[in-house]
């Protein structure tokens, strides 16, 4: 298995590589040869981060402290890295594109996990068809060719930083249900997911619902209460402080990039963003659209009687439905 496994990351890399020089070359013919960073957001990123690496802690202008950012954790990130390197756009691209590598690789391993578990509901109907492993491959190569996801990955943004500690914590939640326990450190990569973004915040309460409901039907809440008000008490001081630094600054909990992005809090979903949401899925591209869309609506028609067999991808299938219905409630700006 290892051997396998060493294998398929090889090609994984290989794959990675080759999609990487692709984007360049289609950015190179495209742009003149005037090569760079494709969004406005990423400079604002570099401004934070120097400032960062003088001393000069979330400072756009110097001895003007203020939370312009939604990703302080990536501030921090490209300042260290900016600063051994100096140069901040090449230490942006090397951050987003190793990130990208990094969940490619992920994906692979979460698939592999979820496909071969003979816990999984899916053990038995993947073996039937065909191996499991051309699955997990299969759901890889569609992550490594997602045309937006490689565009970010040479960004320079913190997209797929975010993305990356997302799966990770995903990972080894899905290996605590393996081994039937709970442990402090999926919230504490989730932590680090809601400081790259704050969708983060978002994934961490449907794992912490997930989590009680599952030893709350088990009647076991009592074993991992501690460890679970301990994992909690943790992601809340990691995640904290920015929002108080916001307070602070402002007077309002949330960064005023939030505000100055149409950020409010509606008691009804913008159906409008919801359709265009679904509009870009299927323009950016049509095979992950149609698998957002079949995957969303065969959950919800089967969630009810499969809840315990769903257990693998109850947290995954939660996250991909839940995130645009908040999104059209917070933010719905597209």
């Amino acid at each position: 298995m290892k051997s396998y496994l060493d294998k398929n990351l090889i090609y994984i890399t290989l794959l990675w590589l080759l999609s990487c020089l692709i984007y360049l070359a289609v950015e190179y013919y495209i742009t003149n040869g005037q090569m760079g960073v494709p969004l406005d957001d990423t400079w604002i990123h570099f401004q934070f981060a120097e400032n960062f690496s003088k001393g000069y802690f979330f400072q756009y202008n110097i001895g003007e402290p203020t939370a312009g950012t939604t990703s302080p954790l990536y501030v921090i990130v490209l300042g260290t890295v900016g600063s051994v390197i100096n140069n901040f756009i090449l230490s942006s691209l090397l951050i987003s594109s190793l990130f990208y590598l990094f969940c490619c690789m992920l994906v692979y391993k979460i698939s592999l996990l979820i496909f071969e578990s003979k816990h999984s509901f899916l053990y038995n109907r993947t073996l039937n068809l065909v191996k499991p492993k051309m699955f997990t491959l299969l759901s890889t190569l569609l992550t490594i060719f997602a045309g937006r996801f490689v565009w970010s990955g040479l960004s320079g943004m913190e997209t797929t930083m975010f993305t990356f500690f997302c799966l990770l914590a995903v990972f080894f939640h899905l290996k605590n249900l393996e081994r039937n326990i709970f442990t402090i450190l999926p919230s504490l990569l989730f932590a680090f997911a809601a400081l790259s973004r704050p969708e983060g915040f978002l994934l961490y309460f449907i794992y912490i619902v997930l989590e009680l409901n599952k030893y709350i039907m088990v009647k076991r809440l009592n074993e991992i209460y501690i460890k679970l008000l301990l994992s909690i008490i943790i992601f809340i001081c990691l995640t904290i402080p920015y929002f108080l630094f916001s307070y602070h600054l402002s007077g309002n909990f949330l960064p005023n990039t939030f505000r100055g992005q149409g950020g409010n809090f509606n008691f009804v979903p913008d159906f409008n963003y919801l359709r265009i949401s679904i509009l870009f899925f299927f323009r950016d591209n049509f095979i992950t659209g149609l698998l957002y869309v079949s995957a969303a609506i065969y959950y919800l028609k089967n969630v009810k009687k499969k809840f315990n067999s769903f257990m693998y991808l109850n947290l995954i299938f939660l996250w991909i439905i839940f995130l645009p219905l908040v999104s059209s409630i917070v933010i719905p700006n597209w």
